[in-house]
């Protein structure tokens, strides 16, 4: 009887220290880098999860029943913490950057992800990829979840600290407002004009509105000068941005204009009317579309690119609207490449009384071949019409 007591009690201590061990290589796997913290925890939870009733012959010990006690309360611990866990995901730009990584050509493991700043309802995460290039990502709050609103290349470079950007002069203005005496949370910015090589971004700051002139270098927006509109309280200024520690040049660039399409049919069309129709419609298609409503382009559009094989093109398209039957048009008059950026121009004209009118031309599409740009980085696309005046922004980003 000794001997089997002795034998049952050495069964019991060996059990202890398997468990003992079990738990122990349990944790120092929770602890090894680069082991993702939702595996260690359903390692963790495998490992020491409270045997089913029935698994064994004989009851529980008392020492078993409390391991088992401190088993369930650890485990419910951790429920509860991974439960918790999805919710901070949503509730961080960072994680909602990183999770969407993949549709903006970002490697969620080997990219930097930062914080810059972020509000209740706006955040901006800089992303830093291991190719060295680095990108401003834009988001906002809705329904409790971050959403991309915008993904804009920048790089650094010139004298002094300002940060020159790929497409878009506003965002240029707005990541150098410090530098010119602005507030790029507070202050209102708006793209006046662009056309060619030279942009006007308005900035209305504490009752003073300024102009601030940019000019195209490659593919680059830099800004040149700092305009401050006279009022009944302000003076007229007029100010180079290098007297604000601003750079003075961009990167040097070897990138030159080409033109891929030009049509000189339109050249003597005139738009009369003070605006638009509010149904006028630009854009760009990258794959045939299902349907118009879908695709939210007009029915004619979605037929006349039916033949287009958007394996080796892309299409632009302008749509008039809603206009009379007679004297109008709008077509595509030339299509010009900067680096990897393209500027569209659209041609349209209104009728004059007492002329003899022809029939409107409701629609223009073109296509052109994907070769000419390169997919890998982001495609800034503008249409402006035939006074320079910006009526379309597309950015393209490889999926």
């Amino acid at each position: 009887m000794k001997h089997t007591s002795r034998r049952k009690s050495a069964k019991r201590r060996c059990k202890r220290l398997v468990a003992a061990l079990a738990g122990a290589a349990v944790v120092t796997s929770a602890m090894l880098p680069g082991l993702p913290l939702s595996q260690a925890h359903a390692a963790e939870n495998t490992a020491i999860t409270v045997p089913s009733p029935g698994t064994e012959a004989n009851p529980p010990t008392e020492d078993k029943q409390d391991n088992n006690k401190e088993t369930t309360q650890e485990n419910a611990v951790n429920h509860d913490r991974d439960k918790e866990r999805p919710g901070e995901q949503q509730s961080s730009p960072v994680a909602a950057v990183k999770a969407a990584a993949a549709a903006y050509g970002f490697d969620a493991r080997h990219d930097s992800f930062s914080l810059q700043w972020n509000s209740s309802t706006e955040g901006v995460v800089m992303v830093r990829t291991d190719k060295g290039k680095t990108f401003k990502v834009r988001l906002i709050k809705t329904a409790g979840d971050w959403k991309i609103s915008s993904v804009t290349e920048v790089v650094t470079g010139g004298q002094g600290n300002g940060v020159i950007h790929l497409g878009d002069p506003v965002e240029v203005v707005k990541d150098n407002a410090a530098t010119f005496g602005f507030d790029a949370y507070d202050d209102s910015f708006t793209l006046l004009s662009m056309a060619g090589s030279k942009a006007i971004v308005q900035v209305k700051t504490s009752g003073q509105t300024f102009k601030v002139d940019l000019e195209r270098s490659g593919s680059n927006w830099i800004i040149t000068t700092i305009r401050g509109i006279g009022n009944s309280n302000y003076p007229a200024t007029y100010r180079p941005a290098s007297l604000y520690g601003y750079p003075a040049t961009a990167p040097v660039t070897t990138v030159t204009n080409k033109t891929l399409y030009n049509n000189n049919s339109f050249a003597d069309w005139t738009w009369h009317e003070s605006a638009y129709p509010a149904d006028m419609k630009v854009g760009v298609l990258l794959f045939k579309p299902e349907s118009a409503a879908i695709a939210d382009i007009p029915g004619i559009i979605v037929d006349k690119v039916e033949p287009i094989d958007f394996s080796r093109q892309l299409v632009l398209y302008a749509h008039i609207g809603s206009v009379a039957s007679k004297g109008y048009g709008i077509g595509i008059e030339n299509v010009v490449q900067t680096g990897n950026d393209l500027t569209v121009t659209i041609r349209t004209k209104s009728p004059l009384e007492n002329h003899r009118l022809s029939p409107t031309i409701n629609n223009d599409v073109i296509s052109l071949d994907r070769l000419t740009l390169n997919f890998d980085n982001p495609i800034h696309i503008q249409f402006v019409d035939q006074k320079g005046t910006a009526l379309s922004n597309y950015t393209l980003y490889r999926k």
